[in-house]
């Protein structure tokens, strides 16, 4: 007997926001959600399933970062049969209708994303320079080298690099995807909204560090580390928030760079005592 895939199940990583959850779960009542619990300890499940009858949940380690969690929540979904999820931030929110719309898209061969839009701007995806550059598309025309991951149906098989902790590998997977031939789309019609940073403001001392350890990984060029340093502090010194930058903020950008550069040399001495002298 051929067993046939499972219809998309939504997948929430979950940290600590319970107020963004719980609206979250009535919203999706009709839909197969799991939620990968990575508090720092455990959430009470039945409370969650009295809002949801049908939830699926899994713990993680606890916060062990978003990569982690969806990979552990992918994991989970992957072994009971789902072709298809839909990576969901809970801090995000698609109305009912563009939900279905997404589904009706979904295949095994393709990414898609609706229109990420945030308190501020619209993004159409991602577009990525071979310099260093990774630029939120503001328009449709724009082309798209990735996608956002606060709301990406997504076949189940793939998983997260996890170099990454919080930040880009949204658009390291989608990115790597693209150029091992897979789709890359983004629906026009369908708006997710996003509050950008419910759960990790990515301007904040600690988001910084993540950002800019997670674009280094991205890359993984030495050659490019200046470059990249550069575009961060720069963005410190044209903040548009600059009287609340303070010390901590450029202390959080060098621990990001440190933690990346020990891990890239690592990884080249590893690699160069197995016979590779290649460095980027």
């Amino acid at each position: 007997m051929t067993h046939l895939p499972k219809q998309v199940c939504i997948l929430i990583p979950f940290h600590h926001r319970q107020d963004l959850l719980l609206p979250l779960l009535k919203h999706l009542k009709q839909f197969s959600v799991c939620v990968v619990d990575d508090g720092e300890q455990s959430s009470d499940w039945s409370f969650w399933k009295e809002i949801h009858p049908t939830l699926e949940c899994v713990r993680a380690g606890g916060s062990s970062g978003f990569t982690r969690a969806v990979n552990t929540g992918l994991k989970h979904l992957d072994t009971l049969g789902y072709a298809n999820v839909l990576l969901l931030n809970d801090d995000a929110w698609v109305s009912i209708d563009g939900l279905k719309q997404l589904f009706q898209l979904a295949g095994k061969n393709r990414f898609l994303s609706p229109v990420i839009q945030t308190p501020t701007a619209k993004y159409y995806g991602a577009s990525v320079s071979s310099w260093g550059g990774i630029r939120l598309n503001t328009s449709s025309n724009q082309t798209v080298d990735a996608l956002l991951g606060a709301c990406l149906l997504m076949p189940s098989r793939f998983r997260l690099d996890e170099r990454f902790y919080h930040g880009f590998e949204d658009f390291h997977l989608t990115y790597t995807a693209k150029q091992s031939g897979m789709e890359l789309i983004v629906l026009a019609e369908v708006i997710c909204t996003h509050l950008d940073g419910g759960t990790l403001q990515s301007h904040s001392p600690e988001g910084l560090r993540y950002s800019v350890y997670g674009h280094l990984c991205f890359y993984d060029s030495l050659r490019r580390l200046p470059l990249i340093y550069s575009l961060y502090l720069l963005q410190l010194f044209r903040s548009e928030h600059r009287e609340k930058v303070t010390t901590k903020h450029f202390w959080k950008v060098h621990q990001g760079v440190g933690a990346w550069l020990w891990r890239a040399i690592a990884a080249r001495i590893a690699s160069s005592k197995l016979g590779s002298s290649k460095i980027k």
